[in-house]
């Protein structure tokens, strides 16, 4: 209808292998309005590639889903939004300012 916007969609695994985060990561960040599950769903490279998953959540009806994909190796920060944590390893405090999904490598002392 009118006013629509269309907006091309795309996987965790191909934003990585895109953007070059394709190898060893330190920490996925990501705070994507109730579609946690569908952004791990498609990562299944990335998160097994990252040291940390640092995710912002509005709802703790998504705490169970998201750690039942998260790679039982793998920390799982959960974290409201504005809040900031300390993530092991990292020099500053992670921050959960927007919305979006951050990947960081190189960033462990």
């Amino acid at each position: 209808g009118e006013g629509d916007l269309q907006v091309p969609q795309y996987s965790l695994d191909h934003l990585a292998r895109t953007f070059g985060f394709d190898g060893p990561l330190d920490l996925i960040h990501m705070d994507v309005q109730s579609v946690e599950v569908e952004v791990l769903t498609g990562g299944p490279k990335t998160k097994a590639n990252a040291k940390y998953i640092y995710i912002g959540l509005h709802s703790n009806s998504f705490i169970d889903p998201i750690i039942n994909l998260c790679p039982e190796h793998k920390p799982v920060i959960i974290a409201r939004k504005g809040e900031t944590t300390v993530v092991p390893g990292f020099k500053e405090p992670v921050h959960c300012p927007n919305d979006g999904i951050i990947l960081l490598e190189r960033k462990c002392t």
